[in-house]
């Protein structure tokens, strides 16, 4: 039997729970290491530290792209 990843609950909890390396973000949002560094340092990202580590939570980063997706023109 296949699970649908949208409805399996383990799923969803370990999504919540990823984290991202600045690595993953700048390839995921295809935008170069310094503009990620410059938005972070201008909290226009969601981000936490770890340290001196920064970190994404996969979720939030998610919310934050959809509030910035534009809507059609009716």
């Amino acid at each position: 039997m296949v699970r649908d990843p949208a409805t399996d609950t383990k799923t969803l909890n370990a999504a919540e729970s990823r984290y991202l390396t600045a690595d993953e973000v700048s390839r995921i949002l295809q935008i170069s290491k310094v503009t990620l560094r410059t938005w972070t340092s201008q909290k226009k990202i969601p981000y936490c530290k770890v340290g001196r580590s920064v970190r994404f939570n996969f979720v939030r980063l998610q919310e934050w792209l959809n509030q910035r997706e534009m809507k059609p023109r009716s």
